[in-house]
């Protein structure tokens, strides 16, 4: 019988582990099992197949000895590079408060460089944090230029202007020609 999962205690070792390489089936499941087998518990994790390689995030808690072993197993799993990065118990343990203010965005149109920096910069003018970010290119359906797309969710501590936010956005979309649209979220669930 397989245990699913333990308990953290006091004397784990917390990081957060990055981790890519080639993509393959059953990359998640030798990357679970590695984790498991070493005393590990996997407390949050991102991963995404992007091109031909598989890319993770994870933040995961063992006891020390097992956690090196981790770290050190995981660069043979099907050679992924393996990056770490120690957390205190203090830190894994706090908990996060909500955001006073949240907002989906999406952004397409015709790729060209520096489109990341020029949204992001739209945002940390107002004090926004980036939450989550997805981007993507496609050949547009017609005439074969290359879109870009960009999606994902923006937080801030405190309320926000958002008419000012909203006005920002129309102006930074027609100088860039792109459409980016905004859509607040409810912050209590």
């Amino acid at each position: 019988m397989v245990s699913v999962s333990r308990a953290s205690t006091p004397a784990d070792s917390h990081f957060i582990l990055t981790a890519t390489g080639p993509d393959r089936a059953g990359i998640v499941f030798d990357i679970a099992k590695l984790v498991l087998d070493n005393n590990g518990d996997i407390q949050e994790s991102r991963m995404m197949r992007m091109g031909c390689d598989f890319s993770l995030m994870m933040r995961v808690a063992a006891p020390k000895p097992d956690a090196d072993q981790i770290t050190q197993k995981l660069g043979k799993v099907g050679g992924m590079s393996v990056i770490t990065h120690p957390v205190t118990a203090e830190r894994a343990n706090q908990v996060v408060p909500k955001p006073a203010w949240k907002a989906n965005f999406n952004v397409e149109g015709v790729n060209h460089p520096g489109l990341v920096y020029k949204v992001t910069e739209l945002f940390f003018a107002r004090g926004l944090r980036v939450e989550k970010l997805h981007t993507d290119t496609k050949i547009a359906p017609f005439g074969g230029t290359v879109l870009f797309l960009m999606d994902g969710t923006i937080i801030s501590d405190k309320p926000i202007d958002f008419a000012d936010l909203k006005e920002a956005s129309e102006s930074l979309s027609s100088f860039l020609g792109i459409d980016l649209d905004l859509k607040p979220l409810p912050t209590s669930e």
